[in-house]
């Protein structure tokens, strides 16, 4: 969503993007938001 968003913002009429031959594995399953590590310590 972030990159429609600056797209929107930059006045852009195109937004690139990629397409994986094999979606990846997600980083974190589930966690509550609270118990993500946003490395800010």
């Amino acid at each position: 969503m972030h990159r429609v968003a600056q797209a929107a913002l930059n006045n852009e009429a195109y937004i690139q993007a990629v397409q994986f031959a094999k979606t990846p594995a997600p980083d974190f399953m589930n966690l509550d938001e609270d118990e993500l590590d946003y490395g800010d310590d």
